[in-house]
This record gives structure tokens, C-alpha cells and sequence, in this order.
């Protein structure tokens, strides 16, 4: 199974690698580098999970409306650059990057997914 592997910082790119790969890629990439992983792009279910210094965060598309994986109960927000563009993100999206790594493994069991996590409409 491919994925889409994007990094943002310090170097711009885009490559299609196997899911088996995703962490020897992200462990490769320096740790303050922006890097994002798409599953499925360009059908009806698909999956981004970005990873930044110190976190992730994960979005799933399903039946036509975007989610974001909800983590914890925390109020406010965090400045993080996320997909090479920084802004202020909601604690409560802002994971564990190793359970970004958990969640990106499961890619293709959207149904899963979608009851193991607790996912928010946009």
C-alpha cells in the first residue's frame, strides 16, 4: 500500500513510498521538519497525518466530510507548523507523534479507524 510522503522543511518534496516505510522515513527527516503522509488521495476515504516537532496531528476524509482525530479534552491553542504553513492549532488534535505513526499504520481499515478514535467534523 502507497503513500504520498511530503516534507516541508528544511528541503520541499513529494514521493510516493510503501506504508512499510513510514517510519524509517519520519525517523530520517530532521525532527523540526514539517512532513505530512496521504493516504488514498483522491478518492472518497482518505487519510493525512503531518508531523511536526514534537507532535502529530490526523485528518480523515469520509463520505465526503473532513475529520480531525480528537486526543485529549485541552483547551486552547498551540502555534505549529503543520504541512509547511504555521498557525495556531487546537490542543486537543495535537497528538503523540507515535501515535500519529499508530494511526497512519492503520490506513485502509477507514471503518476501524473511524470507531477506535474519536474523530471531530471541521
Amino acid at each position: 500500500m502507497k503513500v504520498r510522503f511530503e516534507t516541508y522543511d528544511p528541503n520541499p518534496g513529494s514521493r510516493k513510498i510503501d506504508l512499510s516505510q513510514v517510519p524509517t522515513e519520519l525517523e530520517s527527516a530532521p525532527f523540526d521538519a514539517s512532513v505530512t503522509f496521504t493516504w488514498n488521495d483522491g478518492e472518497d476515504d482518505v487519510l493525512i497525518v503531518g508531523f511536526g516537532e514534537g507532535f502529530a496531528v490526523a485528518t480523515m476524509l469520509r463520505d465526503g466530510t473532513f475529520y480531525d482525530l480528537q486526543v485529549n479534552e485541552d483547551e486552547g491553542f498551540e502555534e505549529v507548523e503543520i504541512g509547511g504553513q504555521w498557525s495556531d492549532h487546537p490542543k486537543k488534535f495535537l497528538m503523540e507523534r507515535s501515535l500519529g505513526l499508530e494511526v497512519l499504520a492503520q490506513a485502509g481499515d477507514s471503518d476501524d479507524l473511524f470507531e477506535r478514535y474519536t474523530w471531530v467534523i471541521q
